[in-house]
């Protein structure tokens, strides 16, 4: 107790097969430790004890105007 905590928080944005489908990230705090090529997030952390830490990225999706994508608003 007492001693800061050390954390690797993983997380991912969705990865497109369609080459007109593309997924870019954006803003994210705090930086990332690592991007990978499948879009997967990697932060550490280094947390006092009962510290707080807030993660935040957005991803953007673009595409064709007239193609239908499921899933998105």
């Amino acid at each position: 107790l007492g001693q800061p905590v050390e954390l690797l928080v993983y997380d991912q944005i969705p990865v497109s097969r369609n080459e007109q489908l593309k997924v870019k990230l954006e803003n994210v705090a705090p930086a990332l430790k690592e991007e990978g090529p499948l879009g997967e997030l990697r932060w550490e952390l280094t947390l006092d004890p009962r510290g707080k830490a807030t993660l935040h990225f957005e991803f953007v999706v673009e595409h064709p105007r007239d193609m239908v994508v499921i899933g998105l608003p």
